[in-house]
């Protein structure tokens, strides 16, 4: 047994690197403490895997209970983030702690090694079937081991290296276990014998190596491992040896090594390995040094370490690395103190943060969620609903569909911190209160969502967490209420527009593509699933509106486009008070109308002014209504124009009481339409309260109320009853909202639902 350790006793075999250190935590620095009720899983456990399945749910598998024994477990358990309760599943092969799991390419999940009931290490290797929820014997190691670290190759094959044997020897020896072979074949050798490090996949498909544990303690060499060549080379020596440390890959590729344990202490510092000269740098330090913590890096490049031990107690703090500053600050606690837990970060955003040990080294039975973008954790008691009838979660740029059953379904967007969101909630109009919906499989933001006439829900595009747009698409299954990806899009495309035609198909236009504003257009098809390409527009517009026409043909109005591709644009000077993405690129006035019988566009009568972030309502006469937007030279529009279908024309029809864009237009039952929210500006005091309506009589706006709360960029729904629900959006300060308000068409005020 290695001596000189500050982590409790009987754990110096046994901990190691638990699923290669690769368990995810994503939470806020503005996070503060929170007191509730905890779920309890189906066992107490720690020392388990965490392993995130393609379908959203969380496989807990092994562990163990008590740190001063030698009990693991058999029994697993799979949480469902939908209904927030955990239920058991199938028995491992053979009890086991301190072992690996690997999340496969099919969606299986590989569990190797660790510790099994006899104290020694194991050489077996066992699968998860996501499907069926069983476990299966596969093969064997070259080695029996534990404390080692196993990653998922590039080519989907998985490298085990290091750890304790069987004869309680310290291991150098490196294997690959195959899928499709099921078996494991030696992969060459590292430099030196080690256990307790970390393994870290670099974007070249190499492995770094850290630190660990030989028999004479902390180590702090380094190396990279080629899986190609089987071979392994020397890199920079840490200014600290530690091991029980994490490793974070940042999104510049350098990698983040913080905390662990050395020689009779517990580590503070970070440093950080720079790939290009391979050497090791200081990177701040810990407000409290800790060991057997978790670690991840969160979508805006932040990353955060949550719980650990330092000697003599379990901690629940939680501290942020941020690489502007290059150190650390607080970010709140957990609910529970806890180490050797796992930490899993859901397609939400959120993370599941299960089990772990307490200061008296027994095994947690408890779960929380971590919510990012500055929320608290939150315990997790059973489904969860929003506070007072809010939302759940703030957003801004996310969709909301009204589903046949009379639920809405709100999707996406980004959350406090910017970062693209991939939760979803349904908000009940009788109940008024918001239940989590489960997860997008992709998180993203100005997407669209669109009901087809099935009940299903079509997804498209969006731009992700790394600010890519997307090709990707999603179907929700209103049976399960589940999410599945779908064919892509020809062309990856954020804030477009999808328009759901007549015969069930939708027309997809514009957007920003990979390289710019798109002219392309494409057609979804509910029967075959796939999307085909249909022309393009005569402009290259996003931020346009595109409305279904009574005739079936779709009227495709205004928009941005890029500065040199169109003659008819009009460039917005940079002193203009606008967003930043207004004033970047030109507006245009043109609009198009596209036939699906000849699958082109032809223009149509130009508006008055080149204008975006406008709307559009198809009238009951079979008008549109066009209103407000961003006019360039001359800021937000209060003029309302109508465009006549049949000669093409567009005609004044009347001006807003506030001018505006980034607001909503909805159809009422009675034939107005509401006008709610949006921005004057780009000033923090600049976001509206003013409701109004247009009348189709008089062809004026008039008073509707007031919000409770300015917004733009948030979503308005009209319900069957008549009623508009007004759901998140962003405040002026640019920070998203969860507060829901609704509008009511017999007494023309809005009420607050719920609110920040």
């Amino acid at each position: 047994m290695l001596q000189g350790r500050s982590i409790p006793r009987g754990l110096t075999i046994i901990l190691g690197v638990v699923l290669a250190w690769s368990s995810a935590i994503v939470a806020s620095t503005g996070a503060t403490s929170a007191q509730g009720t905890s779920v309890r899983l189906a066992a107490a456990r720690a020392g388990h895997t965490a392993t995130l399945l393609q379908d959203g749910r969380v496989l807990l598998a092994g562990g163990q209970q008590n740190a001063n024994g030698l009990d693991p477990l058999r029994s697993a358990e799979v949480w469902d983030p939908v209904t927030e309760t955990s239920s058991a599943v199938g028995s491992l092969p053979e009890a086991r702690t301190g072992h690996t799991a690997t999340l496969l390419a099919d969606g299986r999940v590989l569990l190797v090694g660790g510790i099994g009931s006899r104290g020694t290490a194991l050489r077996s290797v066992a699968l998860f079937d996501p499907g069926a929820g069983t476990f299966t014997r596969t093969g064997a190691l070259r080695d029996a081991r534990q404390s080692h670290t196993a990653t998922l190759l590039p080519d989907g094959k998985v490298l085990i290296a290091g750890g304790l044997d069987d004869d309680v020897d310290i291991l150098r020896s490196v294997e690959v276990w195959d899928p499709d072979t099921g078996t494991s074949t030696r992969a060459g050798r590292l430099r030196t014998v080690r256990m307790h490090h970390t393994a870290t996949l670099l974007p070249d498909g190499r492995v770094l190596i850290v630190g660990g544990d030989d028999a004479s303690g902390p180590l702090s060499s380094a190396e990279i491992l080629d899986p190609a060549a089987a071979r392994s080379t020397s890199t920079g020596s840490l200014a600290r040896a530690r091991s029980r440390h994490t490793a974070s890959l940042l999104p510049d590729g350098r990698v983040l090594i913080a905390g662990g344990a050395a020689v009779e202490r517990t580590v503070s510092r970070a440093e950080i390995w720079d790939p290009t000269s391979g050497a090791f740098s200081a990177a701040g330090a810990f407000d409290t040094a800790r060991e057997v913590f978790r670690s991840t890096v969160l979508p805006d490049g932040r990353v955060l370490v949550t719980g650990g031990w330092r000697a003599p107690r379990a901690l629940a703090s939680m501290e942020a690395w941020d690489a502007a500053s290059g150190g650390f600050t607080a970010a709140g606690d957990l609910r529970q103190a806890r180490w050797d837990h796992t930490a899993t970060l859901l397609g939400d955003g959120r993370v599941f943060v299960a089990g772990g040990y307490d200061s008296r080294e027994t095994a947690r039975r408890s779960a929380e969620i971590v919510e990012p973008g500055g929320a608290e954790p939150v315990a997790s008691p059973g489904p969860t609903l929003a506070p007072d009838g809010a939302i759940r979660l703030a957003r801004t740029g996310h969709t909301a569909t009204l589903l046949g059953e009379g639920t809405v379904l709100v999707a996406g967007g980004a959350g406090r911190a910017g970062v693209p969101r991939a939760s979803v909630e349904t908000w009940d109009p009788v109940a008024g209160v918001a239940t989590d919906a489960g997860p997008l499989r992709e998180a993203r933001t100005g997407h669209t969502a669109t009901l087809l006439p099935d009940g299903r829900v079509l997804v498209t595009g969006g731009h992700g967490p790394a600010g890519e747009p997307l090709g990707s698409t999603e179907l929700r299954d209103p049976t399960t209420g589940r999410f599945q990806t779908a064919q892509p899009l020809t062309a990856p495309r954020s804030a477009h527009a999808a328009t759901l035609l007549p015969d069930g198909r939708v027309l997809i236009s514009g957007g920003i593509g990979l390289e710019g504003t798109l002219d392309t257009m494409e057609l979804w098809d509910p029967v075959t699933g796939t999307s085909t390409p249909t022309g393009s527009m005569l402009e290259a517009r996003t931020g346009h509106t595109a409305t279904l026409l009574a005739d079936g043909r779709v009227v495709m109005v205004g928009g941005q486009t890029d500065a040199d591709s169109s003659p008819l644009a009009s460039s917005v000077p940079a002193s203009s008070p606008s967003t930043a993405s207004l004033a970047t690129a030109p507006s245009l006035a043109s609009a198009e109308v596209w036939d699906p019988a000849t699958g082109t566009t032809t223009l149509t009568g130009s508006l008055p002014a080149p204008r975006s972030g406008h709307t559009a309502t198809l009238l009951l006469d079979g008008r549109v209504l066009i209103v407000g937007g961003y006019v360039p030279g001359e800021g937000a529009s209060g003029s309302a124009v109508v465009w006549e279908p049949v000669t093409g024309v567009f005609a004044p029809a009347g001006t807003l009481s506030v001018a505006r864009f980034g607001h909503t237009a909805t159809l009422l039952l009675d034939g107005r339409v509401l006008i709610v929210g949006g921005t004057t500006g780009s000033g923090a005091s600049d976001t509206v309260v003013e409701v109004e309506v247009w009348g189709p009589v008089t062809g004026t706006f008039g008073p509707a109320g007031s919000l409770a709360r300015p917004r733009q960029d948030h979503t308005a729904t009209l319900l069957a009853d008549g009623r508009v629900l007004i759901i998140a959006g962003r405040d002026g300060n640019g920070t998203a909202l969860s507060s829901v308000e609704l509008w009511d068409p017999v007494t023309g005020a809005v009420t607050d639902a719920a609110g920040d």
